[in-house]
């Protein structure tokens, strides 16, 4: 079953997380499509979630009154947060590519697609890409220094 713990805790944060896109490697994700939205789910709300404390964050903390500490941290905070959402943002729109090329594998090359589109080979997909996203992005973490 569902661990309803994870959906406790997180669904303040983000209300719209299913409760199943927390497995993602489980065997109930048999298709390659479920395996995929699943993973841009979760994508997509750590997006959100790394967006609003990116953002927001130095917002709150100028109207709070938190200015003095604020100027202390945040080149601190800057040189960490800001390659860290923008890896979130590539490895976002990157799984909507991999969906969508999945779909296009699904539908124009129907007798391929189930070599192609395997469970195993979304996996590899996906990690693939993830890895991608990060050391595309490394060269990111020296910018703001």
């Amino acid at each position: 079953m569902y661990n309803s713990s994870w959906y406790i805790i997180f669904s303040p944060i983000s209300p719209n997380l299913p409760f199943h896109s927390f497995s993602l490697f489980r065997r109930s994700a048999s298709y390659p499509l479920l395996l995929l939205l699943k993973a841009l789910a979760v994508s997509d709300n750590v997006f959100l979630a790394t967006a609003a404390a990116v953002q927001m964050y130095p917002a709150m903390a100028t109207v709070g009154g938190q200015f003095e500490h604020l100027t202390r941290i945040y080149p601190y905070y800057q040189m960490l947060a800001w390659p860290l959402a923008h890896i979130v943002q590539l490895v976002s729109v990157w799984m909507m590519v991999l969906v969508a090329a999945n779909r296009y594998v699904a539908v124009c090359h129907p007798l391929h697609a189930s070599s192609l589109c395997s469970r195993r080979h979304t996996r590899c997909q996906i990690v693939a890409m993830v890895t991608a996203c990060v050391i595309y992005s490394i060269p990111r973490f020296a910018e703001f220094r």
